[in-house]
């Protein structure tokens, strides 16, 4: 309180004599006032506070060192802050100019000087060198006019919250995370749960200008990045104000498989599904920036009245994991189905490269019927299917031995070239709107139909005859597939009264 008291009376003294002398002569304003710097460094193109202890109401301070710096503010009689031009040189030396605002224009200038450093300059330019970049790419940064001697890297902040884990959204090497930026002589605080991780080493700007900066690791996801700053010579760090966002294209090498729907397993185990069965396609290590959409490859069926390319599915969001898309239709014959992935933000849609091929089981409740008939005085066994499957050899064999007794049936309807068709080809990446891209053509597939457009009568069955000789007591008649060998038993036969 006696310094206080101290200044506070001479102050008051020298208005009583600035009363009293009034024309005459006056007083200088007191220069010993306490004068210190609110903080000893101050970020670039940040002004600096000079804080004055007990200023005189009667007299106006100007901060200034070889140019003056903003204009004169009065005193208040308390405390002031005087606040500098933003500061971009890395050391200064300030004064402050005490001046009386009444009677004679005297001035002088306080005792102390305030030294000043300048911190890192975090108002740089930041440009992507490639803003799109291919999934699993690594991403490069180009900073503009750097500080001399100071060093920079690119870091992004990790939710802990977010469900996308860091694997999801970089590739990590050996899973190993990468290191946590320290956060020692930053001003920005972080959220809660909110974590720094450097992408990619520091590197020196030795002369200043621009620098590229490369991540050290692959994205996978888009990603705001964001850049650190560390001056070699005031040893300040901070981080600079721009945000770079890098989107990341989707990723056309998800493994993809089926699934069956009616017992809920991984995949059948078998390999095939039940005839007019559901099942569903499995996507592993989705985006959850992408959306995806099942379409049909190509499918072989007696009533060909679906075409390749056709959706079969909405479009459903990725999880950043495993995505489970059931298929609304049932599956009677092998099915080719392939994967759209698309992100809106990008405009951009693309075909996963792995297709999913769903082999079928032979349909094993189609109808058969036994017919004898005299052959040289003993009585062939015939066995009669009503509206076989096409692409399916029938045979009979022995239920006890598991031999064929006959010989083998394929079913085909030939029809000839006016009854075959072809599957649309597949396309690559493309943008939704058509723009010029990396089109690849795939070669397509030939399919034999049977659409019969002219309705010609058809021979729908099959007969298989029974080897007289060496009878079996029963038979067993089996639907094989004759593309995948996939086989099914259609029914059993009791033989011994025949």
């Amino acid at each position: 309180m006696v310094g206080e008291e101290r200044f506070l009376l001479r102050a008051s003294r020298n208005t009583l004599l600035d009363v009293v002398l009034n024309d005459v002569g006056g007083t200088y304003p007191l220069t010993d006032l306490p004068l210190k710097a609110e903080s000893d460094i101050v970020f670039y193109d940040e002004p600096a506070g000079l804080v004055l202890g007990y200023s005189q109401s009667d007299v106006k301070y100007q901060v200034y060192e070889d140019i003056e710096h903003r204009t004169p503010q009065n005193g208040t009689g308390a405390e002031l802050i005087l606040l500098t031009l933003p500061l971009k040189v890395q050391a200064h030396a300030f004064r402050v100019k005490a001046i009386k605002r009444y009677g004679k224009t005297l001035d002088s200038a306080l005792l102390q000087t305030i030294l000043i450093t300048i911190g890192v300059n975090r108002g740089l330019e930041i440009v992507a060198e490639k803003p799109i970049i291919t999934y699993g790419e690594k991403a490069a940064l180009i900073i503009k006019n750097t500080q001399k001697n100071a060093r920079y890297a690119i870091f992004f902040e990790h939710n802990a919250a977010d469900t996308a884990s860091m694997a999801q959204q970089i590739v990590l090497e050996d899973g190993v995370f990468p290191d946590e930026l320290h956060i020692a002589g930053l001003k920005e605080q972080l959220p809660d749960n909110c974590k720094r991780y450097l992408l990619s080493k520091s590197k020196l700007s030795e002369n200043g200008g621009d620098i590229k900066i490369e991540t050290q690791y692959g994205l996978r996801e888009n990603m705001d990045l964001k850049v650190w700053v560390f001056d070699e010579d005031t040893r300040q760090v901070g981080i600079l104000l721009k945000t770079t966002h890098i989107a990341v294209t989707p990723n056309v090498n998800l493994p993809a498989t089926w699934y069956s729907l009616a017992n809920n397993e991984d995949i059948n185990k078998s390999g095939a599904v039940n005839y007019s069965g559901k099942v569903g396609i499995r996507l592993q290590q989705t985006q959850q920036s992408a959306n995806y959409i099942i379409c049909l490859g190509d499918i072989d069926t007696d009533t060909p009245d679906k075409s390749a390319g056709e959706l079969l599915t909405a479009m459903v969001a990725g999880t950043g994991a495993l995505l489970d898309i059931p298929l609304p239709m049932a599956i009677k014959e092998d099915t080719l189905v392939t994967i759209r992935v698309s992100k809106p933000t990008l405009d951009l849609e693309s075909e996963l490269i792995a297709t999913v091929m769903i082999a079928a089981y032979p349909d094993a409740n189609r109808k058969f019927s036994l017919i004898t008939e005299p052959d040289d005085d003993e009585r062939a066994v015939i066995i009669c299917i009503d509206d076989p499957q096409r692409g399916i050899i029938y045979q009979l064999k022995d239920v006890e031995k598991k031999k064929a007794v006959s010989e083998p049936f394929f079913y085909h309807r030939n029809q000839g070239v006016g009854h075959m068709r072809v599957s649309k080809n597949r396309e690559g990446l493309k943008s939704k709107n058509n723009a010029a891209s990396e089109d690849k053509w795939l070669k397509g597939q030939f399919v034999v139909g049977s659409c019969n457009p002219g309705n010609e009568p058809e021979n729908a069955e099959v007969l298989l005859t029974l080897n007289k000789k060496n009878k079996p007591e029963a038979v067993e008649i089996t639907a094989t597939k004759s593309t995948t060998g996939f086989a099914v038993v259609i029914g059993v036969i009791d033989l011994k009264d025949q």
